[in-house]
């Protein structure tokens, strides 16, 4: 068995020595190929992986910055790249010991569904517990939901060979976040695999996505905005929804496809645009993630 872990780094000096210690502790560690593409950090981040390279075998792969998303596209798509399961990394969390073989024996027990993905711990800065689980209630893992809202980051998410493939010969274009088109092909693919139990530390820290949630709401708010109608961000996701119909209509019932293609045409028409806000699909348990989605909607931006 080959088990694949794709991480991508970024001036990673404070936390990537945990990270890369918790990976050395995989029960699982003598299958696992690490490969760590650097998004042209300016710190050690580079020294540091190669003094773990004794301990676990990577594949050290020097990039360009181009940001997150693309810096994991470029591993997901790269065709060097050949494992029976992937798993994404970030260079900051903690992961337990057994997290991989727990949820590659997950993914052996349910043949028919290719992701698996758990909850997590949040943790601060000097890795310690904050709160136990990131998620109180289990998501609901459908197309419309990961749509209004989005459920579980790819740090969580374990996935084989076969969900990857069918990503791979697809047409993608929009290029939302990677994890996000992984999971939501992986739920019209199959299906997903939920583990409520926490198996990683997701850590909190100036500078990624959850810290930055304790801004005002009107700076919040300016920032939203000025990321919404910016040249690069404005209708990606409409642009992406329609490859993503194209792609999966033999697996989407006609409910959901009108749901999507009516998020697609809302972008040029307000009566589209009222329509997706009243359908009931359009909603998620994260009240404030469906107002920002409908607000989006309504201003011609989704």
């Amino acid at each position: 068995m080959k088990i694949a872990i794709l991480m991508s780094t970024y001036n990673g000096h404070e936390y990537l020595n945990e990270q890369l210690k918790s990976i050395a502790n995989q029960t699982v560690v003598e299958q696992i190929s690490l490969y760590i593409r650097d998004d042209g950090s300016t710190d050690d981040t580079v020294e540091i992986i190669e003094r773990w390279k004794s301990k676990i075998n990577i594949i050290f792969l020097q990039g360009k910055n181009v940001g997150p998303a693309m810096s994991f596209w470029e591993l997901l798509m790269n065709p060097e790249i050949h494992a029976d399961y992937y798993a994404l990394c970030d260079q900051d969390d903690i992961w337990d010991c057994n997290k991989l073989e727990y949820a590659i024996n997950a993914l052996r027990e349910q043949k028919n569904i290719s992701l698996w993905c758990s909850n997590c711990r949040i943790i601060d800065s000097k890795g310690n517990t904050i709160r136990k689980k990131m998620n109180d209630q289990i998501p609901e893992f459908s197309i419309n939901s990961q749509i209004v809202c989005g459920t579980t980051q790819g740090c969580a998410m374990v996935f084989d060979d076969k969900l990857r493939e069918y990503i791979k010969e697809k047409r993608i274009s929009g290029y939302p976040m990677h994890d996000f088109v992984i999971m939501t092909y992986a739920i019209a693919f199959g299906g997903v695999i939920y583990e409520d139990t926490p198996l990683f530390g997701y850590r909190v820290h100036e500078n990624n996505v959850i810290a930055k949630e304790g801004k005002g709401i009107i700076k919040r708010f300016i920032g939203s905005f000025n990321r919404w109608f910016s040249k690069e961000n404005k209708n990606e996701l409409s642009k992406y929804l329609e490859i993503f119909c194209e792609n999966n209509r033999k697996y989407l019932d006609e409910s959901m496809l009108k749901f999507l293609e009516d998020i697609c045409d809302s972008t040029s028409s307000i009566y589209k645009r009222f329509k997706v806000i009243s359908d009931p699909k359009c909603k998620s348990f994260n009240r404030k993630s469906e107002r920002t989605f409908k607000i989006r909607v309504l201003l011609g931006v989704i």
